[in-house]
């Protein structure tokens, strides 16, 4: 922080700092996390980080292989329109108005923003007209991590869920801990703690994908078949002792 001084007299201030915290609870790897009745806490309304509900999942370096990716899926959000959800690596992810300069887009003096704190390397798996591949492909466009659930229908209808699900790009993917967002619908009445409003059910998946991966053997051929656009693994091993420069 810095203060400075303008004109010719004495500048006389004060400044008041609060520490705070926000909880951050751990979701298991494939397993599904059911919230009821979660809400914004009763706060000032310029505390912006209690607009959202904090999650995260540690992907150890044991458990990482090549080409594997991580799929963060919110359904059964209700009432409608639902939540937004956000994805971000070694860091709480939330929107760039509630970061930095409150209510702005913040850059520095070169003109590059500083307030994002949202992985920019996920996949849009659902975009129009493609074609129903197993796993992430490179035709597949690369989005933020960043969506706001949307109506999903059960078969023909009308029976529905809302929803939104965020895949990291495989070759963005890495070991270490990742953190989700859940933002909170707003309140009536943020200030008065008998407030009901922006009150929210939804279930969260963070799941791990871990693609097959064909190890290769020298002098041995594999044969394999792989469809347009899709990607079939394969990792060969080869000891410094074989290595020759």
């Amino acid at each position: 922080m810095a203060v400075e001084g303008n004109g010719d007299g004495n500048l006389v201030y004060q400044i008041c700092l609060a520490y705070r915290s926000v909880p951050v609870i751990d979701l298991v790897d494939g397993s599904a996390e059911t919230v009821f009745f979660d809400q914004r806490p009763t706060f000032p309304p310029r505390d912006e980080v209690l607009h959202y509900r904090f999650y995260s999942l540690d992907i150890p370096q044991s458990s990482f292989s090549e080409g594997s990716y991580l799929v963060v899926n919110v359904s059964r959000a209700e009432p409608f329109p639902g939540v937004g959800l956000r994805l971000m690596y070694e860091s709480l992810p939330e929107a760039a108005v509630d970061t930095g300069v409150i209510g702005a887009i913040d850059v520095n003096s070169q003109g590059r923003r500083v307030d994002n704190t949202i992985y920019q390397f996920c996949v849009d798996t659902a975009s129009e007209g493609r074609q129903d591949y197993d796993h992430p492909v490179n035709t597949d466009p690369r989005v933020p991590c960043d969506c706001f659930t949307d109506v999903q229908l059960f078969g023909d209808g009308p029976s529905f869920q809302l929803t939104c699900q965020l895949v990291v790009d495989p070759c963005h993917f890495r070991y270490g801990r990742w953190y989700m967002s859940v933002e909170l619908p707003e309140r009536a009445q943020p200030g008065n703690p008998l407030d009901l409003s922006g009150q929210t059910n939804y279930t969260i998946t963070a799941t791990t994908v871990q693609p097959s991966i064909t190890s290769l053997i020298r002098n041995v051929t594999f044969k394999a078949f792989v469809e347009p656009e899709a990607v079939a693994h394969f990792k060969i091993d080869v000891p410094d002792r074989k290595s020759v420069v």
